[in-house]
C-alpha cells in the first residue's frame, strides 16, 4: 500500500483550529472532523473509495450526518464527513488498479461528496463547482463540487483560498433532473452520469490531456492544466496584488474580481398572448412550461457565462440575484394596430461590480463596445486577442428562450433592457401600454 503523507491543506487547517464537540456517541472508533482518514483510488472508475476494512474503522470518516453541539441552531448544527484526499492524490495509476491515499476528514458542504457518502446530499441544495487552490506544489489546484451556500457565506469555516473561482453553477440535484427531462442538458444521458462527473474530485495530477485516466476536459480543468491555459507565468506583482481579493480567476492580465454591491433593476418583454389576459407573470411562465425559479437562474447564469464571471465585461459586473416583481402589475405590449401581442415585467438584479453604481445595467445605446484585454480567460477563439464586451439583453435572451424551450410559447422573451428610465407617469383614467418600440405610452 503506497501512503502519501499529505502536506499542509489549507482546507484541513482552518477546519482543524475550532474542532466542534460532535454529539454522535459511540463513534470514536471512526474518524472524526479533522483527523486523517484513507481513501482508494480506483483508476478505472475514476473514483475515491473507502477502503474495505472492518478492523480498520479509523481510516473511514463517520458516516451519516453529524451535530455540532456548539451551534445553537438544528439546521446549521449538521454535516457530514467527506475523506479528502485528492491533494495528495500523486496521479499514478499503479499496476493493480488502485492507490490508497491519505487525506483529512473535512465537512462534505466544503470539499464535495465521494463515492461512499453521496447519497448524503439534499435534493435541494444548490451546488457549485470551484477550483481549489492547495499548498501541495505537486498538486496545486483541485476542482471540486461543493454547496453554493458554503462558497457564498464569508464566515464558513471551509478555508477557501483568495484564489478559488467558481467553474460551473449548477442549481440543485432538482433543478438538474428538470433540465435534463426537458432536453435542456445533452451532453449527459442520465443524473447520475451527470453528478458522476462533476461531483468527484478532479486533482491537477489528473487534468493533464495526456493523461490516461483524466478527469475533466478543457475549461472545465484548473490552473494550467488548462487546454487554454496562460503561456506567461504570473509575476509576482500580479499575485501580490490580487491576493487581498477573495475571488481570483486565473492568469496575468486578469483584473480583480469586483467588490461594490450593486441594486438595479432590469426589464424583461414577452411575446404573450392576447388570450392570457387576466393571468399574473408567475402563470403565464407556468403556461410556457417553466416557472419564475428557472427563468431568474437563467438569466443569472447566461449573464455571468457569457460576462466569466465578471472577468470579461464592462464594469466587471457580476449577477448574484435576478427577481422578478410578481407585486406590481405588468405593462401590457401593444402593435401598431392597438392589438396586445405582449407584457414587461420588472425584475431587480443584485451582485458586484466595479465602478458601475451610476451606469445603467444592460443599455442599448452602447451594447456590445469592446476594449482590449490580455486576460486569458477573455481571449477570443482562434485567436491570440482578447476582450472585454458590454453585454446587451439581445446577447442573452435567445439563449434564455433555447434552453427553456419558451421559444414561440407565451412566455418567450423578446427584449431585456436596463436604460428604462423617465417613464411617463399615467393619469388615474389612463393606462399605461409599451410600444413596439419599447417606449411607454399612456392611452
Amino acid at each position: 500500500m503506497v501512503k502519501q503523507t499529505p502536506k499542509k491543506l489549507l482546507l484541513a487547517a482552518a477546519t482543524v483550529a475550532s474542532l466542534p464537540a460532535l454529539a454522535s456517541a459511540g463513534a470514536r472508533d471512526y474518524a472524526q472532523l479533522g483527523q486523517p482518514c484513507m481513501q482508494r483510488y480506483d483508476s478505472s472508475a475514476k473514483v475515491y473509495k473507502d477502503i474495505s476494512s472492518l478492523w480498520k474503522r479509523n481510516d473511514k470518516c463517520q458516516p451519516g450526518l453529524l451535530s455540532n453541539s456548539t451551534t445553537t441552531s438544528p439546521a446549521e448544527s449538521r454535516f457530514a464527513l467527506t475523506c479528502f484526499v485528492a491533494p495528495n492524490d500523486t496521479g499514478m495509476d499503479p499496476r493493480s488498479g488502485t492507490m490508497d491515499l491519505e487525506g483529512t476528514c473535512l465537512k462534505s458542504s466544503c470539499v464535495g461528496v465521494n463515492y461512499d457518502n453521496v447519497d448524503i446530499l439534499p435534493e435541494d441544495q444548490e451546488r457549485v463547482t470551484i477550483c481549489h487552490r492547495t499548498e501541495n506544489e505537486l498538486n496545486p489546484w483541485v476542482r471540486m463540487t461543493v454547496d453554493k451556500q458554503a462558497w457564498s457565506d464569508s464566515n464558513n469555516d471551509c478555508g477557501f483560498t483568495t484564489e478559488d473561482y467558481i467553474v460551473k453553477e449548477h442549481g440543485s440535484p432538482n433543478l438538474v433532473q428538470d433540465q435534463m427531462n426537458k432536453g435542456h442538458i445533452t451532453d449527459f444521458t442520465t443524473t447520475q452520469e451527470y453528478w458522476g462527473y462533476w461531483e468527484r474530485a478532479c486533482p491537477y495530477v489528473r487534468q493533464s490531456p495526456e493523461h490516461t485516466h483524466r478527469c475533466c476536459q478543457g475549461p472545465d480543468c484548473c490552473g494550467d492544466a488548462r487546454d487554454d491555459a496562460p503561456q506567461e507565468p504570473e509575476s509576482p506583482a500580479t499575485a501580490t496584488a490580487t491576493a487581498q481579493f477573495e475571488r481570483k480567476l486565473e492568469g496575468p492580465g486578469c483584473k480583480a474580481p469586483p467588490q461594490e454591491a450593486y441594486t438595479q433593476s432590469i426589464y424583461v418583454t414577452f411575446m404573450g398572448e392576447a388570450g392570457q389576459e387576466g393571468m399574473d407573470l408567475e402563470a403565464r411562465i407556468a403556461a410556457s412550461g417553466t416557472s419564475i425559479t428557472e427563468m431568474q437562474e437563467e438569466i443569472k447564469n447566461i449573464y455571468n457565462t457569457q460576462g466569466r464571471f465578471g472577468q470579461c465585461v464592462f464594469f466587471q459586473r457580476l449577477i448574484e440575484s435576478v427577481t422578478f416583481d410578481t407585486i406590481e402589475p405588468i405593462v401590457p405590449a401593444i402593435n401598431k394596430e392597438y392589438l396586445l401581442t405582449g407584457f414587461r415585467a420588472k425584475a431587480t438584479v443584485t451582485g458586484l461590480c466595479t465602478g458601475c453604481q451610476e451606469h445603467l445595467f444592460l443599455p442599448t445605446d452602447s451594447c456590445r463596445d469592446t476594449e482590449p484585454s490580455s486576460c486569458n480567460t477573455c481571449q477570443i477563439p482562434n485567436s491570440d486577442e482578447g476582450e472585454i464586451i458590454q453585454l446587451a439583453g439581445k446577447d442573452l435572451y435567445p439563449q434564455i428562450n433555447s434552453n427553456l424551450g419558451t421559444a414561440g410559447e407565451a412566455a418567450e422573451i423578446i427584449r431585456i433592457e436596463g436604460d428604462v428610465v423617465g417613464e411617463p407617469a399615467c393619469d388615474p383614467n389612463q393606462l399605461k401600454y409599451l410600444e413596439s418600440t419599447g417606449e411607454v405610452v399612456c392611452l
